[in-house]
């Protein structure tokens, strides 16, 4: 599956990295990008501070592979989704 890494204008740009235009002069298709995509940034940033509230192993450095991470975040998203508003 691929995927891409939304970032804001801080970040060089890479071939996985979404990040907006340059505000400067932008026609509507750009603003429009930039607007959503500040959206989905917005939307991980508060998926995370959820998770994060929910289970401390996300409020420090993960000390696992990059394997055993992705399960265990993969674990906390369906755990979250199966106990939705019961925690």
């Amino acid at each position: 599956m691929l995927y891409v890494l939304v970032a804001d204008e801080a970040f060089k740009m890479s071939g996985n990295l979404l990040k907006p235009y340059a505000s400067r002069g932008l026609d509507i298709t750009k603003r429009t990008f930039n607007y959503r995509l500040t959206r989905a940034r917005r939307m991980v940033e508060c998926t995370f501070g959820l998770l994060v509230a929910k289970w401390r192993i996300f409020k420090i450095p993960i000390n696992l592979k990059v394997e055993t991470v992705d399960e265990v975040v993969k674990a906390a998203v369906v755990l979250h989704n199966f106990h939705g508003g019961f925690w």
